[in-house]
């Protein structure tokens, strides 16, 4: 049978929240694409007709198990940093070493992030982003499975820089992976509670441990299990799943009135946007400042304010609760009445909440400003990875996410050690001035980032108003004068 050039089928079909793809058989010599808002239409060849649907539905049935190992991930990644912040004093004992000297490991982690960050687009070129998931979990484990040995300081150190490069894959391929899932927005923010759960746990993980007076490494040795499982999971969940990584190819080329003009690579594409250097610098401050709360905030009450280290452990874990309520429930509420103006409140808040921290003595308005400082805290990664998202074209979204996450994740290493250069110097109540002085900066920085949804600009927002007003009224005069004409 031979294969004419016409289609063989004609329907149209239109579901305003599934996208519909039609398949259409035709001569394979003169196979057509054709697009519209509302169906997708591939041709191919064959001899009947055939319709391939798929509702966000359907492809989050498929795709449950990945998300769901995405979310275990995170939250282990969440589990270490809230552990590590109350199992610091235990580390200054253990090495006999200051503020100063054991805050060097989390610079040494931010350096395996920033590594990663820069090289993520690379690395996932040439192993595929599958590939730097599954060397994010080995990097985990071998660095954990070192670190629980209590093995000399100086290998801790090189241990911390292992660790850090696993975390930055991790984090910006579960990132990448999670953009790609329907119910995008939903499915990001319930990822970064994750996160927070993790480190809400980590801290009442760690205080069992004081209370039982077990060492620090036993927390290792749960670590180092549980980045184990994860590595088994994400080979177990990902090994027949392709990781969808753009929609359509970067050209190295394009023709200008027929001049061959060479495209920028990818990399260079990515930092030419806007968007690209406001929102790093901002995820630096924004990471920088979370992860110092989580981290520094027990030693904080045991040495300032005083009291049972088992009971100011879970006042901590507090403050990660309130990071999780706030990706949980805020992310609709931010979205509704637009991400910019949403995250200048989240921020006016942040600032308010130290100033509260610091000032106020007793341990009940502690704990109350530290879960409000949480919740203020919680929305702003996830909608500022998804702005980055709906901003950029989806071709950019595997090498920008990724550096702006191991980037922004750098912060969480680099402030916590200079908090700890301060502590040496100030004392531990020096943090509270210092994660001012980044919540103002990252104020600041938030004013350049493009907005997607309703202005922050009340300015415009009035002139916009004036003129929908003054168009209306400009209406109803030229309807007046034809009714009288009529």
């Amino acid at each position: 049978m031979e294969h004419t050039d016409a289609p063989v089928f004609v329907r149209s079909q239109s579901n305003a929240s599934d996208v519909q793809t039609i398949v259409v058989h035709c001569n394979k010599e003169k196979a057509q694409e054709r697009t519209s808002d509302e169906q997708s239409v591939a041709t191919i060849c064959n001899d009947s007709p055939t319709e391939e649907t798929e509702t966000d539905r359907q492809r989050l049935r498929r795709t449950i198990f990945p998300i769901l190992q995405c979310f275990y991930t995170v939250a282990l990644m969440g589990l270490q940093d809230g552990n590590f912040g109350v199992i610091l004093p235990r580390l200054k004992e253990y090495y006999s070493v200051s503020d100063s000297l054991v805050s060097i490991l989390f610079l040494l982690q931010a350096g395996g992030y920033f590594v990663m960050a820069f090289s993520n687009g690379y690395v996932v070129s040439k192993i595929t982003q599958k590939g730097s998931l599954y060397l994010g979990c080995t990097m985990l484990v071998i660095g954990y499975l070192v670190i629980l040995f209590g093995l000399p300081f100086p290998v801790i150190c090189v241990m911390m820089i292992i660790v850090g490069g696993g975390l930055s894959l991790l984090n910006a391929g579960c990132n990448v992976y999670i953009i790609t899932a329907p119910y995008t927005t939903t499915v990001l923010n319930l990822l970064h509670a994750c996160y927070g759960t993790g480190a809400m746990i980590g801290p009442l993980m760690a205080s069992s441990l004081l209370e039982r007076n077990l060492s620090w490494r036993v927390s290792y040795m749960i670590l180092t299990g549980l980045s184990g499982l994860s590595l088994l999971g994400m080979y177990i969940n990902f090994r027949n799943i392709d990781v969808e990584i753009h929609s359509e190819p970067a050209p190295e080329t394009t023709s200008e009135n027929g001049v061959t003009v060479k495209r920028d690579g990818i990399f260079k594409q990515v930092l030419k946007q806007r968007v690209t250097p406001v929102c790093s610098v901002f995820l630096l401050f924004y990471v920088g400042t979370e992860v110092t709360f989580g981290s520094w905030s027990f030693s904080f009450l045991t040495e300032v304010r005083g009291g049972n280290p088992v009971q100011l452990a879970q006042v901590t874990s507090g403050y990660w609760a309130g990071l999780t309520f706030g990706r949980i429930f805020l992310g609709a509420i931010t979205a509704r009445f637009g991400e910019k103006r949403m995250v200048t409140l989240y921020l006016i808040v942040t600032c308010a909440m130290i100033i509260l921290i610091w000032q106020a003595t007793p341990i009940a308005v502690d704990l109350a400003g530290l879960v409000i400082l949480g919740m203020a805290l919680g929305p702003i990664f996830p909608t500022t990875v998804s702005m980055v998202s709906q901003i950029l074209p989806r071709y950019l979204h595997t090498t920008t996410i990724g550096f702006l996450v191991g980037l922004g994740q750098g912060g969480a290493a680099l402030f916590p050690f200079v908090n700890g250069q301060i502590a040496s110097k100030a004392g531990v109540i020096g943090m509270m001035p210092f994660t001012l002085a980044l919540s103002l900066a990252m104020l600041a920085t938030w004013l350049f980032m493009p907005s997607i949804g309703p202005s922050l600009n009340f300015i415009e927002l009035y002139k916009q108003r004036k003129l929908k007003s003054n168009n209306r009224t400009a209406d109803l005069e030229a309807n007046t004068v034809a009714s009288d004409k009529v």
